[in-house]
C-alpha cells in the first residue's frame, strides 16, 4: 500500500517528538518481548512466597499454579510470575481476565493469536450461519452472499467484518488491563499501589476508582500475526511535572494498548490523548502497510454489555472466486 511522502515525513517527525518526549520524563523500568517455548519467570520461588494480589503467604496460601503476567489468552504461554497465589489466579481468570478475553476476542481471532485453546474461532448467523477461524496459514471466512457479517467494497478492495463480542464489562477489562501492569512492575513499587490492588480485586466494578477509564489503542497494518508479543513499564522519572506516574506500554499481533497504571498516591489527572502516543511502528513499515490507526478506547462503564459489534475493515489485493 503506498503512502504518500509527505505523510512519512510527518510521520517520522511524530515518532520523534514521542520519543523525544518519553526520553525526557520516563524512564523504562521493564521491557519484555517474548520467544515461543522460553520460560521466562518474574522472580525466582523462595521458601516464604507471598502473593502481591492479595498478601497472602505461603503455606497458608498455595503457588501451585502457572501464574501468566500477560493473560494467556492473548498469546503469553511463556512470561511467568512466581507472587500471584492459586485463589488469586483463578479469580481473576474466571473475573476480570474472562472480560478480557471477551472484548479482545475478535481481535485476537484476525490477528492469529493462539491462545490456550489455540486461536479463537468466531461464529454465529446473520441470518445463516458463518465462521471465521485462524490457523498458521492464515484466515478462513466462511459465510453466505445475503449475510452481513461480510461487506465487500469491489471499488476500494476493502471487506468489513462486523463481529460480535462475547459479554463482557468496559471496567472489569480496564481493570484486566491494571492487573498486567500491576504484574509487571518491580516488587519496590508496589506499595505505591496498595488502593489499586485492592480495587481490581473488588468484583464490584461500579466503586468508582480513577477519574479516568480511557486507554490508547494501535492497530499497525500489515499481515497478522507477524510482530509476536510484548510489554515495556515506563514510569515517571520525577515528580515535579504533572503528567501519569506509570504506563503499561503492551503489544500482540497488530495491536498496541497504552494504559496508565491508577495510582493515587502518584497519579495526576489526565486525559488520554494529553500525551504523545508511545511509537511501536517504523517508517518502514508505515511505508509498506499504511499509517497506524489510533483511537482512544472509553472502558469507564460498569455494567455488562451485550450484543457489541466490532468493525475491522481489512484491504485486499485480489479477490478470486471459487467455483461451487
Amino acid at each position: 500500500m503506498a503512502v504518500e511522502l509527505e505523510n512519512l515525513e510527518e510521520q517520522q517527525t511524530n515518532i520523534e517528538r514521542a520519543l523525544s518526549f518519553y526520553a525526557s520524563f520516563y524512564e523504562a523500568i521493564g521491557s519484555w518481548t517474548l520467544r515461543p517455548g522460553k520460560k521466562e519467570p518474574l522472580l525466582g520461588k523462595n521458601e516464604f512466597q507471598r502473593c502481591r494480589f492479595c498478601g497472602g503467604c505461603s503455606p497458608d496460601v498455595s503457588f501451585q499454579q502457572e501464574a501468566h503476567a500477560i493473560p494467556e489468552a492473548l498469546g503469553n504461554k511463556t512470561l511467568i510470575t512466581s507472587y500471584e497465589c492459586d485463589n488469586c489466579n483463578q479469580k481473576f481468570g474466571r473475573g476480570i481476565e474472562n472480560d478480557l478475553g471477551n472484548w479482545s476476542k475478535p481481535m485476537r481471532t484476525l490477528g492469529l493469536i493462539s491462545g490456550k485453546s489455540g486461536i479463537p474461532t468466531l461464529k454465529g448467523k446473520s441470518p445463516k450461519e458463518w465462521r471465521v477461524e485462524g490457523s498458521k496459514v492464515g484466515l478462513h471466512l466462511k459465510h453466505h452472499s445475503e449475510d452481513v457479517v461480510a461487506t465487500v467494497d469491489e471499488v476500494k478492495k476493502t471487506m468489513t467484518l462486523s463481529l460480535p463480542r462475547d459479554n463482557y464489562t468496559p471496567r472489569a477489562v480496564f481493570k484486566a488491563f491494571t492487573k498486567i501492569g500491576l504484574a509487571l512492575i518491580p516488587s519496590h513499587d508496589t506499595p505505591l499501589y496498595a488502593e489499586t490492588f485492592a480495587w481490581i480485586a473488588d468484583s464490584d466494578h461500579s466503586k468508582t476508582f480513577s477519574t479516568d477509564y480511557k486507554i490508547m489503542a494501535h492497530y499497525i497494518p500489515g499481515p497478522p500475526g507477524n510482530r509476536g508479543i510484548g510489554a515495556a513499564i515506563l514510569r515517571r522519572a520525577n515528580d515535579y511535572v504533572r503528567l501519569p506516574f506509570c504506563f503499561l506500554i503492551m503489544f500482540y499481533g497488530s495491536q498496541v494498548f497504552q494504559i496508565s497504571i491508577p495510582s493515587r498516591q502518584k497519579n495526576w489527572d489526565f486525559i488520554a490523548d494529553q500525551v504523545p502516543w508511545f511509537p511501536l511502528h517504523s517508517i518502514e513499515t508505515a511505508r509498506k502497510w499504511g499509517m497506524p490507526v489510533r483511537h482512544i478506547v472509553d472502558l469507564s462503564g460498569a455494567t455488562i454489555v451485550k450484543g457489541d459489534i466490532e468493525k475491522i475493515t481489512m484491504r485486499y489485493d485480489q479477490r478470486i472466486r471459487r467455483k461451487s
